[in-house]
C-alpha cells in the first residue's frame, strides 16, 4: 500500500481507478461521523494533489 500511495510503483496509474476510489472515498465521508472524517479527507486531498489539483486539495 505504501507504494501505490507514494506513487513508487513501476506502472502508471490507472485513473478510472483512482476516480472510483475517491468516489468511495467520498461517499464513506458523508456517511460518516466527524469523528472520522480526517483520515477520508486526508486521502481524498491526497487524491486530488496526486492529479495534480493542488488548489482542490488544499480545500
Amino acid at each position: 500500500m505504501e507504494q501505490i500511495l507514494l506513487a513508487q510503483t513501476p506502472g502508471k496509474p490507472q485513473w478510472t481507478r483512482v476516480e472510483w476510489a475517491q468516489q468511495i472515498l467520498l461517499h464513506a465521508y458523508t456517511h460518516s461521523s466527524t469523528h472520522h472524517s480526517a483520515p477520508l479527507l486526508t486521502a481524498i486531498g491526497y487524491i486530488n494533489w496526486w492529479e495534480g489539483r493542488g488548489s482542490k486539495a488544499h480545500q
